[in-house]
């Protein structure tokens, strides 16, 4: 379940019956908090809040290309490339 703060509640039936694991690709719940309830069979409970608040990032980066090279060339040149945002693992 997600919570507006990393205090997370104490009732089972707050949460959704989950797996192991899941999958979050939406932005719905940015800024929330992840909460995790676990149950042994003896009835011992324990709850959990996530560190920080998700943040799912789903906007691309966007480049912006420049050089210094006239409108036509016959060799080499270089191009410039901007992102928008940190870039990881370019190739």
């Amino acid at each position: 379940m997600y919570n507006a703060t990393a205090s997370c509640p104490t009732t089972a039936s707050s949460y959704v019956n989950a797996t192991t694991s899941w999958t979050e690709s939406t932005t719905t719940n940015n800024g929330k908090y992840v909460c995790l309830y676990v149950q042994d069979v003896a009835g011992n409970y324990a709850t959990l809040a996530s560190a920080n608040p998700i943040n799912i990032d789903i906007s691309n980066p966007i480049p912006t290309l420049s050089s210094t090279a006239p409108a036509y060339v016959s060799g080499a040149f270089t191009v410039n490339v901007t992102w928008s945002k940190t870039i990881y693992n370019f190739t």
